[in-house]
């Protein structure tokens, strides 16, 4: 049999399983007969491999004021607030001081990791303990010998790993004719992803795909040629060449998401979390910003009644029941649907108990009786894309929205048992010093209503719609931002109007940076950790299953 390794790289918080690795596996596992496929989250082998270095001494890292066993006692402690039912995680004081500790240690970690990560990449020497600590690392894949190599890359930061991994695969013993594929949302976004093929760095690279990667790695696995994978990015001569990419047109025909070997019980949180994606794209895809849009081709959704089933069938088969809905946001229909075949389902006598969270556009169809409906059914959260309370700013981002009808939501979701949270950036082109402070002063008057704030300086990013717009959003001068060569998908600007950059920047900085509104200013990036908050009763960690 062909082996086939998924592989999930280094580095974020690993509060929850790799969603992309099980939805592949399935798939792999369902068409492919010939492949034997195994799952590697080397995140969160990472995580857990550095506190073990750390414990016992073979990883020298200390915070500021402390010595190196004060911090390994510290980060000890706060990785069991984090990973323990009990009071402490839902102490607000000790869960801050948990999360602060837990984060920093990836703060100080992964600058260190990622550039030696780069050395990896070029095929330079490393430092001798990141020489030992990758290697154990390592191990298990090294020992699995596969033919070909997938590596899954939700966020920029993963790439310098997924670099010098791959490298690090060609170089240390693997079969000579191993394959190694990049794919992942976040290839979507990059300017020229073709350019990871084309720099020094990208070496150990054979393949990209781009877009949803079932298509392209059915027909990779089946033997098919370069030009008939969709999705397919290869070398050819100096330059690239790409195939179009493809897309599961009935996403009911997919299998369910399979998480066996990737441990959910195993990851940062006191229960498992469970990511799952039941709609692709975005039903909106009109915001000026967004770049989201790219990795799918359109919308589509599986029936609710599909993904009630599949959402009680993993919670069965894992012991869980808490779930992260990931799709890009949840409509007012679909959420009513879904939510009515979860309670019908949980309405037998072996009645499933799940708690779960969910992405949303603040609009008017967000009623009482929806909300309520999706609280009976077990809705925790609701994480908001509201980016402005300036009627105007929110017009200007085409987002669709009223703000009277983003205060009327949130205040109905709270009403209803459902904790918010609300992304909100600051700084959009052509936004004045008055409308940044409106969205301030929204904050404040909706403190009770709101569980986390995700907070945010503007960013024009490669790919965002109102870049073939500029004189739309006063965008007098736009030049890339100088930065990595390889992953710079941003650009600096000027505007007629409005705040500048460098006022901007300057209001974030001095206003907006060190603030935080609701329960932590944590829990916007331990989202997971969110969710189980706002379920209100955290269960026995259950044994592993796998």
């Amino acid at each position: 049999m062909r082996r086939l390794a998924l592989v999930f790289p280094p580095a974020m918080p690993p509060t929850g399983p790799p969603l992309g690795l099980a939805a592949l596996a399935a798939r792999v596992r369902a068409t492919q007969p010939h492949v034997e496929v195994r799952c590697f989250d080397l995140n969160l082998a990472y995580y857990q491999q550095a506190l073990a270095w750390l414990a016992d001494g073979r990883l020298r890292l200390a915070f500021k004021g402390l010595n190196q066993a004060a911090t390994a006692e510290r980060v000890a402690k706060a990785l069991h607030t984090l990973t323990t039912s009990g009071p402490a995680f839902h102490d607000p004081a000790r869960y801050d001081q948990a999360a602060a500790d837990y984060l920093r240690l990836g703060d100080l970690l992964g600058p260190v990791m990622s550039a030696q990560a780069r050395r990896a990449a070029a095929g330079l020497g490393l430092d001798p303990m990141i020489e030992r600590f990758m290697a154990e690392l390592l191990r298990p894949l090294m020992n699995f010998a596969p033919q070909t190599v997938g590596l899954s890359a939700l966020f920029s930061q993963q790439l310098p790993f997924a670099l010098g991994l791959a490298r690090r695969l060609k170089d240390q013993g693997l079969p000579t004719d191993i394959s190694t594929i990049l794919g992942g949302a976040t290839l979507s976004v990059m300017p020229r992803p073709e350019r990871l093929l084309e720099n020094p760095l990208g070496a150990g690279l054979d393949y990209l795909i781009m877009g949803e990667g079932e298509a392209g790695l059915d027909a990779w696995l089946a033997g098919a040629l370069p030009e008939a994978v969709p999705g397919l990015v290869w070398r050819e001569g100096q330059g690239a060449r790409s195939t179009p990419p493809g897309m599961v047109e009935d996403l009911a025909a997919l299998p369910v998401p399979d998480f066996s070997g990737l441990e959910p019980a195993a990851h940062h949180s006191p229960a498992p979390v469970i990511p799952y994606l039941g709609a692709r794209g975005c039903f909106w895809r009109r915001c000026a910003f967004c770049t989201h849009r790219q990795t799918y081709l359109r919308y589509r959704e599986e029936p609710a009644e599909l993904t009630a089933a599949r959402l009680v069938g993993l919670a069965r088969l894992h012991g869980a029941r808490h779930f992260a809905l990931v799709d890009e946001m949840i409509h007012p229909q679909r959420l009513a649907a879904l939510s009515r075949e979860l309670l019908r389902l949980g309405a037998g006598q072996d009645r499933v108990d799940l708690a779960w969270s969910a992405y949303a556009r603040p609009e008017r169809g967000f009623t009482p009786e929806i909300l309520d409906l999706a609280a009976r059914a077990g809705c925790r959260l609701l994480m908001w894309g509201l980016e402005s309370a300036s009627q105007r700013v929110l017009d200007l981002m085409g987002k669709g929205t009223r703000i009277g009808e983003v205060s009327a939501a949130l205040r109905r979701a709270r009403e209803a048992g459902i904790a918010n949270l609300a992304f909100v950036m600051f700084g959009f082109p052509g936004e004045t010093l008055a409308e940044a402070r409106e969205t301030l002063a929204f904050l404040e008057t909706h403190t009770g209503v709101l569980a986390a704030v995700s907070k945010s300086r503007f960013l024009l990013l490669d790919g965002a719609p109102m870049l073939a717009e500029p004189a739309r959003f006063g965008l007098t001068k736009i030049t890339p931002r100088q930065g990595d060569p390889l992953m710079t998908i941003a650009y600096d600007y000027e505007a007629a109007t409005g705040l500048s950059m460098e006022e901007a920047d300057r209001f974030y900085r001095e206003q907006v940076r060190g603030r935080h509104w609701g329960w932590s200013p944590y829990l916007a990036v331990l989202r997971d950790h969110l969710l189980l908050r706002a379920a209100g009763r955290v269960p026995r960690r259950p044994e592993r299953v796998g």
